[in-house]
């Protein structure tokens, strides 16, 4: 049976009869009207799962988005989680931009490589409370802004009541958008490492050291292993700040990558002329 969604809330004339003509085409349709009600599970080692009103919708074969204003977030990771699920969208993906500087896309692309943390992306706090009944009680979170940098914003919540607390302070809507929550599962680190990439070559390599004071400093250092795993799952294009770990377990995990890296502090705490390293291995002088 092909299943056959359909995103809009069926304002025009013309949207009323496109869904009302799916219904006797398809034997399986679903409309998402509404968009606060997802919430998307990109857990590591598993396939994604997206959830609608708390009911799987992840086998849907065919998704129809009508509009591309309103809602951008939801509809960009909506969009690219079922592309990578195998679904058939009928526009283009570069149609649904997520609107704004965000590590929603990102998150989706490293969960596709297999090299990322478990993440979560509540859209409302009834799907967050949703997804509280999926996650082990003694579990710790990560909370991230969706478009925030230098760990800035960033909070530990060491019980499932704090997590609840904290979505029921969440604003999740911005302007005509709604912004979702960013979770992530807590992992023990072992190991952090920046690194800066061009064009698929480390140029930069150092270990970040979190002081008993609080502090973080960095220290140049190269782990041909981590490197070897950064290589294989980043672009082999342009410029990338990475942030990587290692966790007790000897797992390997992308935390970030961001094409416009702030690098200032590094070059200060280390002694890297990264500006110049990035020019030397950009080519075409």
């Amino acid at each position: 049976m092909t299943k056959f969604a359909m995103v809009d809330n069926l304002e025009t004339e013309e949207a009323r009869k496109l869904w009302e003509e799916a219904q006797t085409y398809y034997e399986g349709t679903i409309l998402l009207k509404d968009l606060s009600k997802l919430l998307v599970l990109l857990e590591k080692d598993h396939a994604p799962k997206i959830l609608y009103d708390n009911v799987d919708i992840s086998d849907t074969d065919i998704i129809m988005v009508r509009s591309s204003r309103h809602h951008k977030a939801a509809k960009a990771v909506l969009v690219r989680v079922f592309e990578n699920l195998g679904a058939n969208i009928i526009d283009p993906t570069e149609r649904f931009p997520v609107g704004f500087a965000s590590k929603l896309l990102t998150s989706i692309s490293k969960h596709k490589k297999g090299c990322s943390v478990s993440t979560y992306l509540s859209f409302s706090h009834q799907s967050t409370l949703n997804l509280i009944s999926y996650l082990e009680t003694d579990q710790k979170l990560f909370i991230k802004p969706i478009n925030g940098s230098q760990s800035r914003n960033v909070w530990t919540l060491n019980t499932l009541e704090a997590f609840r607390s904290y979505s029921s302070n969440f604003s999740y809507s911005y302007r005509e958008d709604i912004i979702p929550l960013f979770i992530q599962k807590f992992i023990n680190i072992d190991k952090e490492y920046r690194m800066f990439v061009v064009n698929g070559k480390i140029i930069a390599s150092m270990k970040k050291i979190r002081k008993a004071n609080g502090n973080i400093s960095y220290k140049r250092m190269r782990f041909a292993r981590m490197a070897e795993f950064v290589i294989e799952h980043v672009s082999k294009t342009g410029i990338l700040g990475v942030d990587v770990c290692q966790d007790i377990g000897g797992n390997f995990f992308i935390i970030e990558a961001n094409r416009g890296p702030m690098f200032h502090y590094l070059e200060d705490k280390t002694g890297i002329n990264i500006s110049r390293e990035i020019f030397n291995n950009l080519g075409n002088r």
